[in-house]
């Protein structure tokens, strides 16, 4: 995938371990909602939704190469964004356990308030 800069041999897309967040998904989600700014412009149509974020988690755990996988509008695009970049290191994942690059996907959910 050249979005990635990444060698096929560099990215394992189906590791023995997925990586994950330090806590997990519990955890994540209590990160986002503490994270989260308020979205300054909310239409009436807007009924929320969730913004997925296709990201890398390095073998150190950092999370690189983020990207909107499949949006809302650009300004929840642009808080996810924001709140991935944010996150804490993640628990990388593994391949016959050493740690490796890996794709992941991150849900940031946006309720109507």
């Amino acid at each position: 995938n050249p979005f990635f800069n990444s060698t096929g041999a560099d990215l394992v897309d189906f590791p023995d371990i997925e990586p994950s967040f330090v806590g997990g998904e519990d955890a994540m989600n209590a990160f986002i909602e503490q994270e989260m700014r308020p979205i300054a412009d909310q239409s009436e149509t807007h009924q929320g939704g969730t913004v997925f974020i296709e990201a890398i988690v390095e073998k150190d755990g950092s999370i690189s190469n983020s990207r909107v996988a499949l949006g809302i509008d650009s300004q929840h695009d642009d808080e996810a964004m924001r709140i991935t970049k944010a996150m804490p290191m993640w628990k990388p994942a593994s391949v016959g356990g050493q740690l490796v690059r890996s794709r992941c996907i991150i849900p940031v959910s946006f309720d109507r308030k």
